[in-house]
């Protein structure tokens, strides 16, 4: 009987399940037998000369081994032939399988599938395997549509690894030729990291998997970059997406991926160029995005552009980027350390259209070596200055940026640019993190300036006075506005805390104590000195314990 030979996809083709298809077809002389009408035992037919063995529903308490390439399958339970049985219908296979070629389709496997090196090629499909996938080295492998407890750990020279359920391990897949995917999988820890791909080729990539408890989430170490996109990683332990790359890196895509409630860094990229774009991270230990130059071996960087992305309430700095490129349009709020902080080594950056706001530090910090362009950007409710340059090279140039309410001032380590603004950008709902802008905000279209900030208008008006905290406190003042005394309100702290009142050019002008359980207090719109303020907009901020909650004060003449 002939063997079914290799099949060869070159690479510049990423497999599909098409190609998976062509990987599961039969010659054309196949010879079909059925279990047990024609032979007594799996491994019986398997030993004969058939290139298709059918299985009838049942249980088969043996250990298969498949030395050469054939198909087997379920007997069709519809009209046409195709597999398409009841949840319950799988033959049940009471040992493993070890295979060395061939396809295995729609069985329900008690023990595990070992994979043994050889010249061929193996599709596993549709099946169910309760403890593990395993081995490897075929020219081609392809496992779709499975469900497998234990883990898949795998290597081969071209494959993928597509729809599975892996239950109570992770996916390793070494693709050691020019291709290997790793895509729409379902991965529920524990294991030490959800999905590995290592891959020495330039097709493939890990998108669209969902990974849930594991300790770090997905790593992609390849030669060249892979795209990387449409995955969501949920309660990892440690990183929630790492990636590297050993060579010079190329432009590759990290886009669209949702990381929350990881333990270490949300999006870490070590010697990586290309786009980073519309990322999500949400309530991660360590940085939200970490960008990292150095990793890998050669001296080529490749420029990033990164771009779009949202960093919300990070352990760390929400962003980290050391790196050449770009910096535009990124979200970053509630940061334990600084926003966006940028550290080009030794060449000018743009640092552009950015939003940062109500970080535990600076809202940009920024140590460059060569001038460069930071204009656009908002920084807002900052504890520490809206901008801090460290540079010791030529300073860089600012321009139409918006530094308003950060506690310690709008810049340090060079002046504000003629075009920077201090004014009030009237966010949606900054409390519930809406960061568009009002219809009427003076930031939509500055005069020479144009749009200011990530987002454009989202709302017709602002929150009003029901200005929510993290901890949903309400934070009030009245009356608002007001031509002199006035109440803040709120309920009963669990800790104490300060109150603080910025004008609006970001200076603080008055602050007070607050005690543990107290419950409001009256100002009477003068500074720490006792003058009367000027009529104008304030902003109000009370910070206890976790609780951090802003307001609005209109003081009039």
């Amino acid at each position: 009987m002939p063997r079914r030979p290799s099949i060869t996809i070159g690479c510049l083709v990423s497999l599909t399940p098409a190609a998976l298809a062509l990987l599961s077809a039969l010659p054309s002389e196949a010879v079909t037998v059925v279990v047990p009408d024609d032979y007594p035992t799996i491994q019986a037919a398997i030993n004969s000369t058939a290139d298709r063995i059918l299985v009838r529903d049942g249980t088969y308490p043996e250990n298969l081994a498949i030395e050469r390439w054939l198909s087997l399958e379920p007997v069709p339970h519809s009209f046409d032939g195709d597999f398409d049985p009841p949840a319950d219908a799988h033959p049940l296979i009471l040992g493993s399988i070890e295979m060395r070629c061939g396809s295995v389709l729609g069985l329900h496997v008690s023990g595990g599938v070992s994979i043994v090196p050889g010249p061929c090629d193996v599709a596993i499909r549709e099946c169910r395997v309760d403890s593990g996938i395993v081995g490897g080295q075929p020219f081609i492998l392809g496992i779709r549509g499975c469900i497998v407890r234990g883990g898949i750990n795998v290597r081969a020279w071209y494959g993928d690894i597509t729809t599975n359920t892996v239950l109570g391990g992770g996916i390793y897949f070494l693709a050691e030729g020019c291709c290997g995917e790793v895509r729409g999988n379902y991965v529920v820890g524990p294991a030490a990291t959800g999905i590995v791909l290592r891959t020495f080729g330039t097709r493939g990539g890990v998108s669209g998997n969902t990974v849930l408890g594991c300790g770090t989430g997905i790593a992609l170490s390849s030669w060249d970059p892979q795209p990387v996109k449409d995955n969501t990683v949920t309660g990892c332990q440690g990183t929630g997406i790492h990636i590297s790359t050993g060579g010079n890196p190329q432009p590759a895509t990290v886009g669209g991926n949702l990381i929350q409630q990881c333990g270490g860094h949300g999006l870490e990229l070590k010697h990586v160029g290309g786009t980073v774009d519309g990322n999500t991270v949400l309530d991660v230990g360590g940085c939200g995005v970490w960008v990292d130059r150095e990793g890998g071996e050669g001296e080529d960087r490749s420029s990033m552009l990164l771009q779009g992305n949202r960093v919300l309430r990070s352990g760390s700095d929400g962003i980290h980027f050391d790196h050449v490129g770009e910096v535009t349009g990124n979200i970053v709020g509630r940061a334990a350390g600084r926003g966006i902080v940028v550290l080009p080594p030794g060449t000018a950056i743009n640092v552009y259209g950015n939003t940062s706001y109500w970080n535990a530090r600076a809202g940009l910090d920024v140590s460059s070596e060569a001038a460069g362009t930071i204009a656009n950007n908002i920084a807002y409710g900052n504890q520490r200055e809206g901008l801090v340059w460290s540079g010791t090279g030529s300073p860089p140039t600012l321009a139409c940026n918006d530094w308003y309410a950060n506690v310690s001032g709008a810049t340090s380590g060079l002046p504000p640019g003629a075009t920077d603004l201090a004014v009030d950008p009237y966010f949606c709902n900054v409390p519930q993190d809406d960061v568009h802008l009002a219809v009427f905000s003076p930031l939509r279209n500055a005069p020479g300036c144009g749009l200011v900030g990530a987002l454009d208008a989202g709302c017709s008006e602002p929150t009003a006075v029901a200005d929510m905290s993290r901890s949903s406190a309400q934070f009030a003042c009245t009356p608002r506005p007001t031509t002199g005394d006035l109440r803040f309100s709120w309920p009963g702290l669990e800790a104490s805390g300060r109150l603080e009142v910025f004008d609006a050019a970001g200076a603080r002008r008055w602050q007070r104590s607050v005690e543990k359980g107290s419950e409001g207090l009256d100002w009477n719109a003068t500074d720490d000195s006792g003058r009367r303020l000027p009529a104008g907009i304030y902003f109000a901020r009370l910070s206890a314990g976790s609780l951090r909650a802003t307001t609005r004060v209109v003081v009039l003449e």
